[in-house]
């Protein structure tokens, strides 16, 4: 199959390439966002796996895949880690989306999560990928929006394709 673009549009894409190996295929897949969300566990590092003994815990399940966690804060931190590897461009789209009334939520350096707060820079951020952080000096509430947001970004249905457990 065969699509007609101007020219003007295939430079476009082609400056979007990330590699030599990339085609003009990945670049129109990645900015429609059906990378690997097919099989989204096929490039994620992370550890998953469903017991009698995680089923009453902290965690988070991503397509029927258990990721058991601590805290809150760190299914937040490990959801939008694995977020990140499904796509590509997820951060600066959410970064778009979601702020609070003061800061934002998501940020490229620490010092612009807490910009008057030196300590809560050092002590309250996560580093979630190269170059982007994320507060954790969140209310539960706020998580879960930022999660909810994180979900219609993506395409994943909360609560069905993602769905949290917070003990």
């Amino acid at each position: 199959m065969q699509i007609e673009v101007t020219l003007q549009t295939y430079k476009a894409l082609t400056q979007l390439m990330q590699s030599e190996t990339d085609t003009l295929e990945d670049v129109i897949a990645r900015r429609i966002r059906i990378t690997t969300l097919k099989n989204p566990t096929a490039k994620s590092k992370a550890k998953a796996s469903i017991t009698p003994e995680t089923i009453g815990t902290t965690g988070f399940w991503l397509f029927d895949q258990w990721y058991p966690c601590k805290t809150a804060e760190e299914v937040m931190i490990r959801s939008f880690q694995l977020f990140i590897e499904l796509d590509d461009v997820f951060m600066e789209v959410l970064s778009g989306k979601v702020g609070g009334r003061k800061r934002p939520y998501i940020a490229r350096s620490p010092e612009e999560l807490y910009l008057d707060n030196p300590d809560l820079q050092r002590n309250a951020t996560a580093r979630l990928c190269e170059g982007w952080y994320i507060g954790k000096n969140e209310n539960n509430k706020t998580k879960i929006r930022l999660l909810k947001a994180a979900c219609e970004v993506l395409g994943i249905k909360f609560d069905t394709d993602f769905k949290i457990r917070l003990k």
